[in-house]
């Protein structure tokens, strides 16, 4: 597939789309919420569309373990969202930790609630130190990403940083920067590398020459010199080689496959059957079954321990074909999926320490 490349125009558009939203960001106590429904939410006297992300940290912040709303769903059926709603509500009363929400002030639509407090660089300062980095080093922008929250993602490469890894067929790539800005996880550096076979998007967030921002004089500094010593190896991660070699050599477990066809399915379009096409699951679940083994009820330290009939790399070069290749998918949050092949990759494969049974 024909990379796509962004002009000077098409970022100046985006930055005034990024620019021309207006999230608003509020401490709170959780004492000040009230929850209406799964999707409604008051604050202040105010009534607001609740959206399903910030549902969803509500449940998780105030303790509501997916566990427990599996046991609900089987104790309660269709009334399981009202009563998660009440046990919802009573814990909220009273509660004084702090967290903060962000809101879409003219959807009036709360995007999501965060516990921590991060640092986060205006998108205006950002998107104009990102637009200095292209010029100054040559960067080609291949990737623009808007997100809901306020936030965005922008990936480059580098035109001259084309580098292969020895004794491995078809494994050439281009290496650049990814930055993000993003209300929830704050303001962030990571190298980025383009597989260019099939001009795969990635994001290694773990690597070296990772970096957070924030608003200080030093975390600047270390910003700029951070991108400085890249360049001088073309941006790409001193670890990339040995990273990728070692995951080429291993299978991935269940776990790891079932993980990543999850990603796709609430991120895309794709139908079970296509899937399949791109992380067979049908020949792992056999191969079990033929040696009396049933995958369905293994248990998640069972599946991280379980081969699947999947490589570990070409795991990971499924997930990145999926978010920038593959035509009719309708890939939502294609930042994401790269970002999430990208901690795949750097993360120990959970089988790479598997010795075969002699007995």
């Amino acid at each position: 597939m024909a990379n796509t490349i962004y002009t000077s125009d098409q970022f100046l558009s985006f930055k005034d789309q990024i620019l021309g939203k207006t999230i608003a960001k509020k401490r709170i106590t959780l004492a000040e919420i009230q929850i209406i429904t799964d999707s409604v939410a008051r604050y202040a006297g105010l009534t607001f569309k609740l959206d399903n992300a910030a549902f969803s940290s509500l449940m998780r912040i105030l303790g509501i373990s997916k566990q427990l709303r599996n046991k609900m769903i089987n104790d309660f059926g269709n009334n399981f969202v009202e009563k998660l709603i009440e046990i919802m509500s009573a814990r909220t009363q009273g509660h004084k930790s702090e967290l903060t929400m962000l809101v879409d002030v003219r959807k009036k639509l709360i995007l999501n609630f965060n516990q921590g407090e991060r640092s986060m660089v205006s998108n205006n300062s950002y998107l104009s130190e990102v637009e200095n980095i292209v010029d100054q080093y040559g960067l080609q922008i291949t990737d623009m990403n808007e997100r809901a929250n306020g936030g965005f993602s922008l990936s480059t490469i580098a035109p001259n940083s084309e580098w292969g890894i020895k004794g491995m067929k078809d494994e050439f790539f281009k290496f650049g920067l990814n930055f993000e800005n993003d209300p929830v996880k704050g303001t962030r550096l990571a190298p980025f590398n383009q597989r260019l076979i099939c001009t795969n998007g990635m994001t290694t967030t773990e690597m070296l020459g990772s970096t957070e921002i924030i608003n200080t004089r030093d975390s600047w500094e270390n910003f700029f010199q951070t991108i400085n010593g890249m360049n001088k190896n073309k941006f790409r991660p001193a670890e990339f080689e040995s990273t990728v070699k070692g995951s080429s050599r291993v299978k991935a477990s269940i776990a790891e496959l079932e993980g990543a066809r999850n990603l796709i399915k609430s991120n895309s379009a794709l139908t079970e059957g296509e899937m399949e096409m791109y992380m067979p699951y049908a020949e792992t679940e056999a191969a079990y079954s033929k040696a009396k083994m049933d995958i369905n009820f293994f248990n998640k330290s069972q599946k991280q321990n379980a081969q699947s009939a999947v490589s570990y790399w070409d795991l990971i070069n499924d997930i990145t074909y999926i978010s920038s290749n593959v035509q009719g998918a309708g890939v939502r949050n294609q930042d994401k999926l790269q970002m999430y092949a990208g901690r795949l990759l750097s993360k120990k494969p959970d089988c790479s320490n598997i010795v075969k049974n002699p007995f």
